[in-house]
């Protein structure tokens, strides 16, 4: 594992992930062009438990945005 992360390929191309894991290219348009979208529940701050009435459904959902990952 260690050898392969040391390639000269890594090296080179390592930038390319932190954009797509960290960077800007983790939401919106350039996400969208780099095939780099998820499930909405997946994102930060795109659901609002507290606005959801049906308590099944918010329990559903909390444990959806929990497990993710």
């Amino acid at each position: 594992m260690r050898k392969a992360l040391e390639h000269d390929f890594v090296s080179a191309n390592i930038h390319h992930w932190i954009d797509l894991i960290f960077g800007y290219k983790q939401k919106g348009e350039e996400a969208e062009i780099n095939l780099n979208t998820f499930y909405y529940m997946t994102y930060e701050d795109s659901v609002d438990l507290d606005k959801i009435e049906d308590e099944g459904m918010r329990i559903s959902a909390e444990a959806q945005v929990v497990n993710f990952g």
